[in-house]
Formats: structure tokens, C-alpha cells, sequence
């Protein structure tokens, strides 16, 4: 989920300073959002699949797993898809047949996971297999879940729509909610995620602006030869201070990922940054788990973590 932990970056400086990106910029963002959290669920699936035996299920979704993990670095132009990431935008364009190629994988993975999803929701064992890992909706609030596992709760409540940013709010998608917070409801959700965030690169992609991909005044500041005899940087930081008024003391963010809502607030003192507390939803998670596993079967407690998503380089140490 690194794209994500950097985009939220990038978003929190924006705000701060008040930039704004072009529109393309804007529609690249979202699209390697949504590309990324289908590349997260799929592999949460893959984990919980081979937790109940599914090996041909598990075999499926690794092949489409690979798959939008190399959409992502063919968009990006780099196998760390952070990379594209630029405050002010994004530092490549789309490249030359890559909106094409994407829209008939994107039918090609929707096709083949309705496929696999209809087996498994007509699959008795698997139903069975699922009805633990129960998390009650009121714990998950008072623990602060946010993501997929506060929504297989009941609760709905998902930044894209809440607080929209980019084109969130110009786009066609549900959020998706279970009702008793099993880990047959967390499957559902994953799954369902993966049909929206399809739908929503789907219509970015058939709808991309025209035009730069980068604040034309950070531009300026990527394209100026910092090696020249006459480059002062002092001057060049007081024209920086100037064009974009760093009189901020603190700015946060907080950002819609795969596994939940993650936040950054940030302090600063003039150009340095002298705070950062950064958030994840996956140090909550870890905390309602342990919490949540007491009582409940050994053989069910793999199972339980494996369908909340963690990434454990999210959770401090």
C-alpha cells in the first residue's frame, strides 16, 4: 500500500500549502488508488483461500493478483509505484496504450472473479467455514476500525464518499456492507470492493483529462539546473516561501486505503518538520484483534487474522 502512504503525503502538503494539481494528475492518482486496493484484496483473498484449502480458488486469484501488480508497473514506470507520486501531481504520463490494455483487463479480471465468486457463494462449506471471527459493530467503532472490516460490520462509512477528493464525487460506485461482521461478510466486502474499484478505474479511464500532470510551479522547480555556477539555493527557498506563503505551524490528512483509513498529522517550523504522527488502520486492527480472539477457537484464530488485512509494515513496532 505504499502509492497510498504517499499520495496521502503529497495530499497533506497540497492542502497545507494550497496547491492544486491539474486534472490528469488527479485521474492518474485514482486510478493507481483503486488499482492498489484491488491488488491488496485480491491478495487478502489469496491468504484466506489457502487457509480453507481452495488451492484451485488460490491458484485463480495469484494469476490476477501478478497480473494488476504488473498494470501498476506499467503505469507507474517503476516496480516501486510510489515513485509517480509528486507533490503537485504525478511525474510520468499515462503511457502509449496502457488505457486500452488496462480496460480489457479490467473486463478479463471482472469476468473471472464473478466466475469464481458465484462458485464460492453457492459453496455450503465455505459459508460454514466462514461463520467465525465475528467482530460486533459496536466494538469496531469504539476500537476505531475503519476499511472493509468496519463495513462488513453494517457501518457505512468510506471516505471516498464521505469526503470525496479528485473525482470521487463525479464517479458511479457503492460501498459495499455485510451485516453480522463474520469473516464470511469481510469476504463479501473484499470482493465486492474489487467490482467498485473496477468500476471506478473504469470510468476514470474512459474519462481521463487532457493537459499537465504537474503544478506547473513545482514544475519550474524539477526542471531548474540545481548544478549551475549561479544557483542559489537560499534565494531560491525565499521564492518558494514567497509563491506558496509556509506560514503553516501543522496540517494533517487522512486517506481512504485498502485496509482503512490511515492519518498523518504533521508539525512544522518554517521548513522542517519537527512532528509527525502517523496512524495506520492496521495498528487498530491489531489491537481489536487481540482483544477479540480471547475464547475463540485455536483452530479459527489464523483464519480470523488473515481476513483483516493487516500489513504488518503499517503497525509499529
Amino acid at each position: 500500500t505504499s502509492p497510498m502512504w504517499t499520495m496521502s503525503w503529497a495530499h497533506l502538503l497540497e492542502q497545507a500549502l494550497d496547491i492544486s494539481i491539474p486534472d490528469k494528475a488527479m485521474g492518474i492518482r485514482m486510478i493507481l488508488n483503486e488499482l492498489t486496493r484491488v491488488k491488496d484484496h485480491l491478495y487478502t483473498l489469496i491468504l484466506i483461500s489457502y487457509q480453507c484449502g481452495y488451492e484451485d480458488f488460490v491458484s485463480s486469484l495469484t494469476i490476477w493478483y501478478r497480473r494488476t501488480l504488473e498494470q501498476i508497473t506499467l503505469l507507474t514506470s517503476n516496480r516501486n509505484p510510489s515513485f509517480i507520486i509528486s507533490i503537485g501531481g504525478v511525474r510520468n504520463d499515462i503511457p502509449s496504450g496502457w488505457i486500452s490494455n488496462c480496460l480489457e483487463f479490467l473486463g478479463l479480471l471482472e469476468k473471472e472473479l464473478l466466475t469464481e465468486y458465484k462458485f464460492l457463494t453457492n459453496s455450503s462449506f465455505w459459508y460454514e467455514r466462514l461463520q467465525c471471527g465475528t467482530i460486533q459493530r459496536q466494538e469496531a467503532i469504539e476500537w476505531g476500525i475503519t476499511g472493509p472490516a468496519l463495513r462488513a460490520c453494517g457501518v457505512n462509512y468510506d471516505l471516498r464518499k464521505r469526503d470525496p477528493i479528485y473525482f470521487y464525487k463525479d464517479v458511479s460506485f457503492e460501498v459495499p456492507l455485510g451485516i453480522n461482521g463474520h469473516i464470511y461478510d469481510r469476504f463479501l466486502v473484499f470482493v465486492e470492493e474489487i467490482f467498485q474499484s473496477l468500476k471506478i478505474v473504469s470510468q476514470v479511464l474512459e474519462n481521463i483529462p487532457t493537459g499537465k500532470i504537474i503544478s506547473e510551479d513545482i514544475n519550474s522547480f524539477y526542471n531548474m539546473d540545481k548544478r549551475a555556477d549561479d544557483f542559489d539555493e537560499s534565494k531560491f527557498k525565499s521564492s518558494i516561501y514567497s509563491k506558496f506563503d509556509i506560514n503553516f505551524t501543522q496540517s494533517w490528512s487522512e486517506w481512504e486505503s485498502s485496509s482503512g483509513v490511515s492519518h498523518i498529522n504533521a508539525s512544522f517550523e518554517g521548513d522542517v518538520v519537527n512532528r509527525l504522527k502517523v496512524t495506520s488502520p492496521g495498528q487498530k486492527l491489531m489491537g481489536l484483534f487481540t482483544h477479540e480472539i480471547i475464547n475463540e477457537k485455536l483452530e479459527d484464530v489464523e483464519l480470523f487474522w488473515l481476513s483483516l488485512g493487516v500489513k504488518m509494515t503499517e503497525v509499529e513496532k
